[in-house]
Order: structure tokens, then C-alpha cells, then sequence
């Protein structure tokens, strides 16, 4: 860290924390630039953040994709991430699942950090699996409400459940997020939310999201198809050249023997005709 920018703010390792936002106005840029390279990017054990294993990584990625690849393809400007640090202003660093941003450039970031950003979360979903319950159902219902995010969603995808809260009236407060015809609307995604086959599921409308898998499982599918289907022309027309080649066949087969019966007409009449000069000379005599 440069002396000539000395910054009158220190990191805590084993509670990191962005500076409050008094203390974050007096910094120049220079120094929140120190600051923002400092806060640590990765949770880990050391921070409270436990592994949940391959199921909860990877509904956590598979969602950040299919999100992304639907905004990307729509063109709305929301950032969607998944287990990123995430800084508010003097607040103990946390990591949602999965959160989104609106009207927020998509580039690639290191962490969330709401000084340097200048704009907090608008929605964040959580997976209960083992051990999470109590923080995802009245922790994080605090503190999302306290920060402002506009949506929280909790989904228990071992047990079909999904329930959300949205900010109401009352400041730093969330109501509950009805569920219609089973699903769950989010204003902030524009999408509805449910549970399917033991996944969390986003709709469009009555169409839903794809997930890279699925993506991945249709296009072998028409790779199949199409391979099944030059298989088949390519038979078709094996089949085909073996027709023709026979048709030539029998036609050069019926040639020859049109033109044996021609010369054998034409060695017939020739013997005819010598015969009656034959004859025509022994009457002559």
C-alpha cells in the first residue's frame, strides 16, 4: 500500500468488512481501489462458509447460467451471480447462492462490493440443504429486509418447497410472495419460479428457462436425429445407385441380346438369299 495514500481504514482477516460510507466518501479513488483489491473474494471455513457439496454447486451454476444466457439472449441489463462475496458498507461479508442486480453492465467481477458498485442487491435465492434452515428462513429474512434487497427466495428442493418475500410498505420489511397456479412471480426477474423434478424452475410465460444440460441434451438429440437421418438418405440412395446399376445392367443385357438376335436375323436372311441364288443357278442349267 502506497504511504502517499495512507488509508485510515484497516481489514479485519477473520471478519472482513467494506469501511462505512462516511468513512468510504473521504477516501480518494486511489485508496477505494486499495480497499476493493483487499476484500477477500473467496469465503471459505475461516469465514463461517461450510461446503454443501456437488448438488448445491451445481444448482447454483446451472441457475446463473440459464439466467444469464436468457438475459444475455434478451438484452436486459441485470447481473446475475452465484456464491460470490458479497460487501455492504460496515456489514459482515456474505454470499447468497444466487443474486441479481439491475441495469448493471455484465462483466466479470471479483466480488460484490456496494461501495465500489454504488447500488446493492435487488434479489437473492437460497438452497436449504443440511444445517442451513434456521439461517436461510430467519437469518438472511433479517438482514436481506434490513438491506433492502426487493425479493428473497428460499428453495427446499428436498422437500418440493419454495418461498419467497418481497419488500412491502414498510421500510426494511418483507411480505410473503404468493404462489399462483403453483408458481411464484418475481418483479425482479420478470420470471416466474417453481419447483420441477427436484430442481428450481424459471418460466417465461408458459415457456420455461433451459438449463445448459438440457441445452446440451436437445442438441445430441438433433445431432442423433440428423445423423439417423443422413444414415437413412445415405442408405436411400445406396439403394438407389444399386437400382440404377442393375437397370443398366438389364438394359445392356437386353442390348446384347437385340443385337445377337439382329446378327442372327441378319446371318439367317443372308443364308436365305444364297440359297435362292442357288437355285436360280440350277434352273439356269
Amino acid at each position: 500500500m502506497s504511504s502517499a495514500h495512507p488509508i485510515d481504514w484497516t481489514i479485519n482477516r477473520a471478519d472482513p468488512r467494506s469501511p462505512g460510507v462516511e468513512a468510504w466518501q473521504r477516501m480518494t479513488a486511489l485508496q477505494r481501489a486499495q480497499v476493493d483489491a483487499m476484500l477477500p473474494s473467496k469465503l471459505g471455513i475461516e469465514y463461517g462458509f461450510l461446503p454443501q457439496g456437488d448438488a448445491h454447486s451445481e444448482s447454483l451454476f446451472e441457475t446463473r447460467w440459464a439466467l444469464r444466457r436468457h438475459y444475455g439472449q434478451s438484452g436486459r441489463r441485470i447481473y446475475i451471480a452465484a456464491d460470490m462475496a458479497v460487501y455492504y458498507p460496515g456489514e459482515r461479508v456474505f454470499s447468497p447462492d444466487v443474486f441479481a442486480v439491475l441495469d448493471i453492465d455484465r462483466h466479470e467481477r471479483r466480488s460484490w462490493h456496494v461501495n465500489h458498485e454504488g447500488k446493492g442487491l435487488d434479489l437473492c435465492i437460497e438452497w436449504t440443504w443440511f444445517g442451513s434452515a434456521k439461517k436461510d428462513a430467519v437469518k438472511n429474512l433479517e438482514k436481506y429486509a434490513r438491506l433492502g434487497i426487493q425479493e428473497y427466495f428460499v428453495c427446499d428442493v428436498r422437500r418440493g418447497a419454495l418461498r419467497g418475500y418481497r419488500l412491502g410498505l414498510e421500510a426494511g420489511t418483507y411480505g410473503p410472495v404468493f404462489p399462483q397456479e403453483g408458481r411464484l412471480w418475481s418483479a425482479v426477474l420478470q420470471l416466474d419460479l417453481a419447483i420441477d423434478r427436484s430442481r428450481l424452475r424459471f418460466y417465461d410465460g408458459d415457456e420455461p428457462v433451459p438449463f445448459a444440460s438440457e441445452l446440451t441434451d436437445k442438441l445430441r438429440a438433433a445431432e442423433r436425429k440428423a445423423a439417423q437421418r443422413a444414415h437413412v438418405e445415405a442408405e436411400r440412395a445406396r439403394v438407389e445407385a444399386e437400382r440404377a446399376r442393375a437397370e443398366e445392367k438389364r438394359a445392356k443385357a437386353a442390348e446384347e441380346r437385340a443385337r445377337v438376335e439382329a446378327e442372327r436375323s441378319f446371318q439367317a436372311e443372308r443364308r436365305l438369299a444364297e440359297v435362292l441364288l442357288e437355285l436360280e443357278e440350277l434352273k439356269r442349267r
